[in-house]
């Protein structure tokens, strides 16, 4: 026999699914969008689109380097012997390649390759359901979101940062070096960030607190229903701000690192001698790239601190509204900026492949065979790992904005969330003629001879749940609050941590 409470759960569903009618608009578009996707993914998959027709070089076997290292050696010889005889062009290197293909995808890293395509089904159906919904609630009032878009919409943002997390410490928390930076700049990140949202919390453009107390006491309003309060103060919500601040730093790190060494191989010398050799026009365009990837963050930062920029502007020149549409837009050029960086980045990984051989001429030993043979393999098979990370990482402030607009567009058409109306709780002991069932319905005018049944009940809880679903839970504010803070410290962490990378290069390089 079925546990009491799972019966109990399943009475709930059925009482809900009776009281919304059929089945709700946007499951249906959830399932058709998937099966969408997947039929798409045959002519065109998104996974592979950055990264489709990249060359890797593949590392030598112990056989091709003995017959390469056995024919330096004669020409070694003939030249010692007889320079004149030595032919122009010297003994050839065989190298070998492998296009970013199907065959790639399938034998290389597959179990990342794996995680990476899911990543990007949850992120498209996510952002394509979002504009769906958006246009049904512009033309069709009368449409009920059930959050289903913000829960995915969530889902994936925690998701991302799992595997964000997950490759900073596959080497071990305490076994590699970069471990310990990202621990040490998470714990550095997480008390800076409990200071500007509790200590200064009008330093930053979020108002924060206005947010939570909407929150808290639409929640109050919601548990009353149950005779219950919830009693959490301001702190507890810095200290949770603070908790998500060390998670997005340590997931940075390892990225930011990466870019710092990107930023100054390209700009120490002004040659760019150490570019990759593939033409001018692209070793100026990866620079400019890299430049404007590296000052955006500053100007972005500036948009979040009122005090810098937009007590001078607003309301003299344009509003509040205004203001906060251009800052979104700004932040969503950074993220297509990053999108358009990985291939190049990715490419400059894979290139340091070619630089190994390339050196091989010059140092045919077995302890640089190795050592070159280990580097390239670990380039190689973490190809698909590479990506990931930065997909996830630019993920993070792409659905950040999605939520806030998603949540935005339905603020500025309802401006106020209305009241719940838990009237079916109360029932009259001694009902009169005279009493209407919408006087009887307010509870504000509730008198003696009215009673609360049992709210625990199925059939009250079900109508709990629906009247909630209804009319919302969460206020914007508390949504402008707190992704606004998280992309806010996801551009200011990942800024920091380039900037102390970057000095450390230029420092011990």
């Amino acid at each position: 026999p079925k546990p009491l409470c799972l019966k109990r759960c399943e009475q709930m569903v059925i009482i809900i699914y009776k009281k919304m009618g059929i089945v709700p608009t946007e499951i249906l578009l959830f399932g058709l969008l998937i099966w969408v996707y997947i039929k798409l993914k045959k002519y065109f998959n998104l996974t592979r689109a950055l990264v489709y027709g990249i060359i890797v070089p593949l590392p030598l076997s112990k056989e091709t380097f003995d017959e390469y290292k056995v024919k330096k050696d004669k020409e070694k010889k003939i030249r010692d012997s007889a320079p004149n005889k030595v032919p122009k062009k010297g003994v050839q290197f065989p190298l070998k390649t492998l296009e970013i293909n199907d065959r790639f995808a399938e034998n290389v890293s597959p179990m990342s390759y794996l995680e990476l395509d899911f990543l990007s089904l949850l992120v498209t159906v996510s952002i394509v359901l979002f504009v769906i919904l958006e246009v049904l609630q512009m033309f069709t009032k009368s449409f009920k979101e059930m959050n289903l878009g913000v829960s995915l919409e969530v889902f994936t943002l925690i998701l991302a940062l799992y595997f964000l997390l997950k490759i900073a410490f596959e080497d071990g928390i305490f076994t590699a070096d970069e471990p310990k930076v990202a621990l040490f700049f998470g714990a550095q990140g997480g008390m800076i960030a409990f200071v500007l949202s509790y200590i200064t919390p009008t330093y930053i453009d979020f108002e924060l607190s206005i947010g939570y107390q909407g929150f808290i006491s639409r929640v109050n309003e919601c548990l009353s229903a149950l005779d219950l309060k919830a009693n959490i103060g301001y702190e507890y919500y810095c200290g949770f701000l603070a908790i998500l601040a060390i998670l997005i730093t340590v997931a940075q790190t390892k990225h930011a690192i990466k870019f710092a060494f990107y930023y100054y191989s390209l700009t120490k010398d002004e040659k760019g001698k150490t570019a990759p050799k593939t033409g001018s026009s692209w070793c100026d365009k990866f620079k400019l790239q890299l430049h404007l990837l590296f000052a955006f963050p500053i100007l972005l930062s500036i948009l979040f601190v009122p005090s810098l920029l937009k007590v001078f502007v607003c309301p003299e020149y344009i509003s509040s509204t205004v203001f906060e549409i251009i800052r979104l837009l700004l932040i969503l050029f950074y993220v297509g900026l990053k999108l358009s960086f990985v291939r190049n980045e990715i490419q400059w990984g894979v290139d340091q492949s070619y630089n190994y051989i390339k050196a091989l001429p010059y140092n045919v030993t077995e302890q640089y065979f190795q050592t070159m043979t280990s580097r390239m393999n670990e380039i190689a098979y973490s190809f698909w790992k590479v990506l990931l990370g930065h997909v996830a990482s630019i993920i993070i402030p792409l659905l950040c904005c999605v939520l806030l607009i998603h949540k935005g567009c339905l603020f500025l058409c309802t401006q106020t969330m209305p009241p719940y109306d838990f009237s079916f709780l109360y029932a009259n002991a001694t009902p009169s003629s005279n009493d209407t069932v919408s006087n009887a319905a307010r509870i504000p005018e509730l008198n003696e001879t009215q009673i609360k049944t049992n709210p625990y009940a199925v059939e009250n809880l079900a109508s709990i749940v629906t009247e909630v679903n209804n009319k919302g839970l969460i206020p914007f504010m508390f949504y402008r609050g707190t992704f606004g803070f998280l992309i806010f410290w996801w551009i200011l962490s990942n800024f920091e941590l380039t900037i102390f990378a970057l000095l450390y290069y230029r420092r011990f390089s």
